[in-house]
């Protein structure tokens, strides 16, 4: 049966004794703590670019963001201005039909109401749909073009970090 380190006589304070009569016996070398002391600072700067680099990702997810909310309430502003004129031109189509009395009138404003409604929605919906359809081209190409560059940059961080590391750990002669 394997001895747990709680029931090994060797690992308590009194199993160490030896070590105690020989000190300096188990002492780190000073190169190579030297070396351990590098290495841990190396790899602290490069988590510490890595770690830049994404707080730099994440705050230009942050502007594509604001960006996006100002493209979106300027959208629902032209919803509602598109609706606004609709209103005021039934409205005005209201009076008009108010103000005629022969049934061939009537026809004639409903027809070009109509007409000029369905143009106007028409006009509405193919800028929208264009200005959509632009507004998302051109946020999901700056978010490649930012991410190709965020990626690079993490990567020049990793690769700098392992490159000092090497350096640190190779033999010196």
């Amino acid at each position: 049966m394997a001895k747990s380190p709680s029931n090994d006589p060797s690992a308590t304070s009194e199993g160490f004794a030896f070590a105690k009569a020989m000190p300096g016996a188990f002492e780190i070398p000073q190169e190579m703590r030297e070396l351990a002391e590098k290495s841990l600072a190396h790899a602290r700067e490069s988590v510490s670019r890595v770690l830049a680099t994404a707080s730099e990702a994440v705050e230009t997810m942050e502007h594509k963001t604001e960006d996006t909310q100002k493209q979106a309430w300027e959208f629902g502003r032209r919803g509602f201005a598109y609706a606004e004129q609709s209103l005021v031109a039934a409205f005005e189509l209201a009076e008009r039909l108010l103000k005629t009395s022969r049934p061939e009138e009537i026809v004639q404003l409903q027809t070009e109401f109509a007409k000029a409604q369905f143009e106007g929605l028409r006009a509405h919906l193919q800028e929208s749909g264009a200005t959509i359809q632009r507004q998302a081209t051109e946020t999901l190409e700056e978010m490649a073009q930012e991410g190709g560059k965020l990626r690079d940059k993490a990567r020049q961080a990793m690769e700098q970090g392992a490159e000092t590391i090497r350096k640190a750990a190779a033999p010196k002669g």
